[in-house]
């Protein structure tokens, strides 16, 4: 019988860049919140999955003796796009869920802010 494996996964919604935006809590974070998490990580020797590295991992395919996180931002807030320069800064992938179709309002990616995200 083959071992459970299992996966942590950092889901985060909206980041907060001014005073003025959503306040820290289940639904938003500040960018330097979520720049000292990221940070933790890196600093304990994470390493972080593509979507498509997490179906492998979870298949077995990539080895389970690492430390591994998957890192998700949901919802497609425009505002997860803050995050990009911190995970290029620590070389963390992320997989962004975007809404297809009319989103929540002005405040979701557009399809050339989706585009961003992916390259």
């Amino acid at each position: 019988m083959a071992a459970e494996v299992a996966l942590p996964i950092v889901v985060y919604h909206q980041i907060r860049n001014t005073p003025e935006g959503p306040s820290d809590s289940l639904e938003a974070i500040s960018l330097e919140r979520f720049e000292s998490e990221v940070r933790f990580l890196h600093e304990k020797g994470y390493l972080t999955l593509s979507a498509r590295e997490v179906v492998d991992y979870m298949r077995g395919a990539i080895p389970s003796q690492q430390k591994i996180v998957a890192v998700q931002f949901d919802d497609g807030w425009k505002s997860s796009q803050l995050a990009l320069p911190i995970l290029d800064r620590y070389g963390f992938k992320a997989t962004f869920w975007i809404i297809a179709g009319k989103g929540i309002g002005w405040s979701q990616m557009d399809w050339t802010a989706a585009q961003f995200v992916r390259d």
